[in-house]
């Protein structure tokens, strides 16, 4: 029977969330982003404050509706108002900047103390100096029950594969 299941879609600043929703959802999609302020403007112009959702039905006939956080610190109360009833949650971390596997970690260690699944997108694979996903399960610490795949948040066949696994954890009730 089809389900209607909330995914949460989180991660470090600038890690691929807001890409990951967007190209994974059928149709129109929300964001809330403003111009990025400080530091982190040499990264990029704009980042979200609020959420990015979206949806989608999913191959396995539920309608995922995926709810994009906020990565960086600051907006952290987002990400809790945000995981509220959540089924399950993907983790996007960016491959290709080896300066944010630290934040990386802190989200895993987030949420793995979580009740629901998670897998984690291993983004950015397409870059040549990405950290490949099967070192990036050390590097995070992560249990063999931790869903994890190798992706660009980019091309939606990446995408839905991690939503795929993301849905057989939720059905086998990891």
């Amino acid at each position: 029977m089809a389900r209607k299941l909330k995914i949460l879609v989180t991660g470090a600043f600038n890690a691929g969330k807001s890409a990951f929703v967007r190209t994974a959802c059928d149709g129109a999609t929300v964001h809330t982003e403003r111009a990025v302020t400080g530091d982190q403007q040499a990264t990029k112009t704009r980042t979200t404050v609020a959420l990015d959702f979206g949806q989608l039905l999913s191959p396995r006939g539920n309608q995922l509706l995926l709810f994009g956080t906020p990565g960086q610190e600051r907006f952290a109360p987002m990400r809790q108002v945000l995981a509220r009833g959540t089924a399950g949650g993907v983790l996007v971390v960016d491959c290709a900047d080896r300066t944010t596997l630290g934040e990386a970690q802190e989200f895993a260690r987030w949420l793995r103390d979580s009740p629901w699944p998670l897998v984690v997108a291993a983004n950015k694979q397409d870059q040549p100096n990405a950290v490949p996903a099967a070192e990036l399960r050390a590097l995070l610490g992560l249990p063999s029950t931790v869903g994890l795949v190798a992706c660009c948040a980019l091309k939606r066949a990446a995408v839905l594969a991690v939503l795929d696994e993301l849905e057989a954890a939720i059905a086998r009730g990891i």
